[in-house]
């Protein structure tokens, strides 16, 4: 279980990352931003990375109109964005192709 809650609607900052995992993982980031066409989705980090995949790779949004595509919002501290018109949700691990935990760490999330 996880002991962190973060909702952060669109153009909003996550809460900073945990040095010590941001060290040794210097690849890895939180979600700061999203943008996302017919084609693409993008998501800048807290690293000054920017990640991206092929919308057709998931489907819900790939479906969506652009003003659904555009209404979404940064949960778990930047760890995952979630559209809600289309209720989707793509964490950052998927896109970095990490673990979820690793993501959590780096968040800052306590594990109990």
């Amino acid at each position: 279980m996880n002991t962190r809650k973060s909702s952060l609607t669109a153009g909003t900052s996550p809460a900073t990352v945990d040095p010590a995992v941001a060290a040794a993982h210097p690849e890895l980031g939180l979600v700061v931003s999203v943008r996302c066409d017919e084609e693409r989705l993008d998501m800048a980090l807290t690293n000054g990375r920017e990640v991206s995949a092929r919308l057709a790779d998931f489907p819900r949004l790939a479906g969506a109109s652009a003003a659904q595509r555009a209404n979404w919002i940064i949960e778990g501290f930047g760890t995952e964005v979630h559209w809600p018109d289309v209720d989707e949700d793509i964490g950052v691990n998927t896109l970095l192709g990490v673990s979820e935990g690793l993501i959590y760490d780096l968040a800052g999330y306590e594990r109990l």
